[in-house]
């Protein structure tokens, strides 16, 4: 771990900064040069991953819209242990720059409080960072604030938070709006699912129910993304799931990631997800694919939390371990071919 500041970061050596992580030079280079914009890759929130431009002057306007929204202040301490090829990592640095704060840079690893020994203001993390850190027992009480971005968090997880001193937060955001839009406080927020936009932030929907972001703020016209959501009040949402995730079964439309939602309150988010196969009489068939850390037993009890008959798995499909995306997200795709290579753990007949 390095200890710097918004000013003295920008004199680490190469080598000091790609011992922490190797993208980190780069982006110090690319934010300090002339250049209006700054070039990076989105996660495919929007469609296939792309290359993009995005510029400084609306980096700053998100980076100081996050600033106001939690309240941080003129030499604040910030924890960077995200990548910094993600939006996320990038934006992190820019709220710590324009903060003129503390820096603390770690290895984006998936439990970054190890090594803490000081208090940090603010920090972002994954929500496997997050599980990982409860897990282990981490220093995570000496962050003040933390937003945890990039994926869903499981109502387990969510459940080990109101223990914690420190205030969490679930942000909704993609490459395209330069990180968050959207923020949900975790921990003590009376069972609240909505997420809550920024103030420079419009929100709609089309009509097949994808979520529609226009900012002027950010010189954001119009993003339609592949989320579905349902808009609750004029600043306020509830995520779905994906469009491009969405299964047909015998003429019922379900999306995976609320069945996963219901299943988590068993079952870990990371360790499972659920898919389809084709089926001559369903069209499609809903399927449950799980890394090893989960049993037979375990999943068949966590299925029973769903009481509609149509919405539960038909068969559990058991790998030794997942493959996951650079931004920690499960890789739905490889993983889907590595469990179907294998004989399904369980199978339920038609009925």
């Amino acid at each position: 771990m390095i200890k710097t500041d918004f000013k003295n970061i920008f004199k680490l050596s190469k080598n000091q900064l790609d011992n922490i992580d190797e993208d980190l030079h780069s982006f110090l280079y690319e934010w300090k040069n002339n250049s209006t914009f700054i070039s990076t890759y989105t996660s495919g929130s929007t469609g296939n991953p792309k290359k993009i431009k995005i510029e400084k002057k609306h980096m700053i306007a998100s980076g100081n819209a996050t600033i106001n929204y939690f309240n941080l202040k003129k030499e604040n301490s910030f924890l960077i242990c995200l990548p910094i090829k993600t939006i996320g990592g990038k934006m992190m640095l820019v709220r710590s720059i324009l903060c003129e704060g503390t820096i603390f840079l770690t290895k984006p690893k998936r439990n970054p409080f190890f090594d803490l020994k000081e208090k940090i203001n603010f920090c972002a993390l994954t929500p496997m960072q997050l599980e990982y850190s409860l897990r282990e027992n981490s220093n995570i009480n000496l962050i003040d604030k933390l937003i945890i971005g990039g994926g869903s968090i499981s109502n387990l997880l969510i459940s080990k938070t109101q223990q914690l001193k420190t205030k969490c937060y679930h942000t909704f955001g993609m490459t395209e709006t330069i990180s968050h839009i959207a923020i949900k406080t975790l921990n003590n927020n009376d069972n609240n699912d909505d997420f809550i936009c920024l103030d420079h932030v419009d929100i709609s929907t089309n009509k097949k129910g994808n979520l529609i972001v226009k900012s002027k703020t950010l010189g954001i016209r119009s993003i339609t993304s592949n989320d579905i959501v349902k808009i609750t009040g004029n600043k306020s949402f509830k995520w779905i799931g994906r469009s491009d995730n969405i299964i047909n079964s015998g003429g019922v439309k379900i999306s995976p990631e609320t069945l996963e939602n219901t299943l988590s309150m068993t079952l870990d988010l990371n360790t499972f997800f659920t898919t389809s196969i084709s089926d001559s009489k369903l069209g499609e068939k809903l399927i449950l694919i799980s890394n090893s850390k989960n049993n037979t037993s375990l999943i068949l009890e966590a299925i029973k939390l769903i009481k509609n008959p149509i919405l539960k798995p038909k068969s559990i499909y058991i790998v030794n371990d997942f493959e996951y995306t650079n931004s920690n997200k499960i890789n739905r795709k490889l993983n889907k071919i590595k469990a179907l290579k294998q004989k399904p753990v369980y199978q339920k007949q038609h009925d």
